[in-house]
């Protein structure tokens, strides 16, 4: 009898518990929570919220072309994270959320990159990226932490967030409104910026050494820099910092896996943490180089050097026997691949965070920089969303006169004769004459141009002098391609021998159609477009951009060639000074573009940020290039 109640008092509580909720223990504080069978994802006690964005995004900077990525294309990524921010010394708790998304290491991966000086150093190590949004604001991300990590899809551009709702005080966080970055491995969620737009793939810069066999391959002190000078030099590891031991599988993206390793080493963050500026701003956007003394190096977030959720930071290490590690070297414990164990430091760099850019940007320039400078204008200010550009073609002396007799505010003007900023604007108005760009005469003309399917490199004087064929340049007063014309004329008659039937032809074409004199070179298009002329002296960059027929005229003449420079500085010209009534003497030579920042620029970082634009080899010169100017 008592084994059958027994057993009856058994199966009522089977069938009764089989609708009742488990009991179950929570580790933090011991007391009983009730768990709905089914919810053992404590990521999903809610349904996602999408988060507003477009479908795809800009990847520009150091790639053979600006691609916009669809990103509805690609797989769906998921990170969880415990969202904080910084006050000052103090972390504010803004919540646990799994965010949903797509992974920039899947981005990037489409992109094709065209690395900075890839010659010299082509391993894609020291890349890094900038993720910016359309207020200003950008959090960088080394290649490393995206691309050799172990966990590569750890950075997302989330488009679903769901609350990690604890089960006992329900608290539901407050949800973001639109989509954002994530960085899942951060501390401090000072990368997670909203609303990203593009992003902008650069290299490291510096005044790096490469030499790929040095006779001495050991680092015996360590420098770390600041950005503008030396804080702190060490001679060996400081003796008070705890060292830490690593286990790791050596695994190398290109040769695999190279066995077991142990390596000892202090935390890069205990040795230089106290000597670089840690806030909001440098763990947003600051990059640190580590750079070895054969000139390999490779980029660093400040962020996954400072700013780790899972405390795996670099360590540096001091004596091994391998070789390259015998002095300073560097272990990543957070990464996959081995590519950033680096042998034989001597040097860590942070980069400063970069200034965001904001207001007007005026610049004056040469009618023939028209296109190119629209084209750098348009990439330069898709990378700095704050910044309008205003961009105004002129003859290059009547720029400068802007400057100098308009009293015209101005940040850049850009000649197309450097002679002409050191002539009217330095030392006054301007300080720097940098040279960027080359360019050569050419005779331009289309198919309904009279004769064109007779005139060549040999005839073209008798041609132009023919009283039905009309002829347009430009003034040389206004505009170097005016006198630079003046210039190529005379260039001929003197290399034709004092011939007297070149001389009288040379002297009609200058004295005939002054009509169609125009203040800068630009403005002859029209002219030619319409028929009224049939052939204009012009610069061979701006047929080039405008796909036009022209005459490439003899390398002793076209002011095109510095080795021509003896011959060409054999003509002179002279043309109105900088001031009413006075005349300059210009003497041929080869064509150089000049660019200069004004001394009293209104928007000089911006200004400088845009003339390191214009000189980068991926930047602004890729440009020139594409655009028949070389650089």
């Amino acid at each position: 009898m008592i084994k059958f109640r027994t057993l009856l008092v058994l199966l009522v509580f089977t069938f009764a518990s089989a609708g009742c909720r488990y009991f179950n223990t929570d580790a933090f504080s011991g007391s009983t929570l009730i768990w709905e069978s089914g919810a053992n994802n404590y990521y999903n006690r809610e349904s996602p919220h999408p988060l507003e964005f477009g479908e795809d995004i800009l990847v520009t900077g150091e790639v053979e072309k600006d691609v916009r990525v669809n990103l509805e294309k690609l797989p769906w990524r998921s990170v969880a994270v415990k969202e904080s921010r910084m006050e000052g010394d103090s972390l504010v708790f803004e919540g646990a959320f799994r965010y949903d998304g797509y992974a920039l290491s899947d981005i990037l991966s489409i992109v094709k990159v065209d690395k900075w000086k890839k010659e010299e150093f082509y391993p894609p190590v020291d890349l890094y990226v900038e993720v910016w949004n359309d207020k200003g604001e950008f959090a960088v991300f080394s290649w490393g932490e995206l691309f050799y990590s172990a966990d590569p899809y750890n950075v997302i551009i989330a488009k679903n967030v769901t609350r990690v709702i604890p089960g006992k005080t329900k608290e539901l966080w407050k949800l973001p409104k639109s989509a954002k970055i994530v960085s899942g491995g951060d501390r401090y969620s000072v990368r997670n910026i909203s609303d990203p737009v593009k992003i902008v793939i650069k290299s490291l810069r510096g005044n790096f050494k490469v030499d790929r066999e040095p006779e001495i391959f050991t680092s015996t002190a360590l420098e770390v820099n600041d950005g503008t000078q030396p804080v702190l030099t060490f001679p060996n590891l400081p003796a008070h910092l705890p060292v830490v031991e690593k286990r790791t599988l050596f695994y190398g993206q290109s040769m695999g896996y190279k066995g077991e390793k142990i390596y000892r080493g202090v935390s890069i963050e205990q040795l230089i943490g106290e000597s670089l500026p840690l806030n909001k701003t440098s763990l947003r956007g600051g990059i640190v180089c580590i750079e070895a003394t054969d000139g390999y190096r490779a980029s660093f977030s400040l962020s996954e050097l400072m700013n780790r959720a899972d405390f795996k930071e670099p360590l540096v290490m001091y004596g091994g026997d391998e070789k390259g590690r015998d002095g300073f070297s560097l272990f990543c414990p957070g990464d996959m691949f081995a590519d950033r164990a680096i042998k034989s430091i001597n040097k860590i760099t942070l980069t400063k965070s970069k200034q965001e850019l904001t207001g007007n940007l005026i610049i004056f320039h040469a009618g023939s920089l028209s296109m190119p400078f629209k084209a750098i204008a348009d990439s330069f200010m898709i990378m700095n969303p704050g910044v309008k550009i205003l961009a105004e073609a002129s003859g290059s002396l009547d720029a400068a006169r802007k400057i100098t007799e308009l009293k015209r505010d101005c940040d850049i003007m850009a000649s197309a004769d450097y002679v002409v900023i050191d002539n009217l604007l330095i030392p006054e108005y301007a300080e720097e004459n940098i040279k960027f760009a080359t360019n050569e005469m050419a005779l331009v003309y289309t198919e309904k141009s009279k004769y064109s399917n007779e005139i060549d490199s040999l005839n073209w004087l008798s041609y132009l002098s023919r009283k039905d064929v009309a002829i347009g340049r430009s003034d040389p007063d206004s505009d170097p391609c005016g006198y630079r014309t003046l210039l190529t004329l005379e260039l001929t008659k003197l290399q034709s021998g004092k011939n007297r039937e070149v001389i009288e032809q040379i002297e009609t074409i200058i004295a005939k159609d002054r009509r169609f004199i125009r203040p800068k070179e630009v403005d002859l298009l029209a002219l030619l477009d319409a028929g009224a002329v049939d052939y204009i002296f012009l610069y061979k960059s701006v047929a080039v951009q405008h796909n036009l027929k022209y005459l490439e005229l003899p390398k002793r003449v076209n002011l095109g060639d510095p080795n021509y420079n003896s011959t060409y500085s054999q003509a002179t010209v002279s043309v109105r000074g900088a001031k009413p009534g006075t005349k300059i003497e210009i003497k041929g030579e080869a064509m150089v573009y000049g660019v200069t920042i004004m001394k009293k620029a209104p928007n000089r970082a911006a200004a400088e940020a845009f003339i390191e634009f214009l000189l980068d080899q991926n930047g602004g010169r890729k440009i020139l290039r594409e655009m028949g100017q070389n650089p």
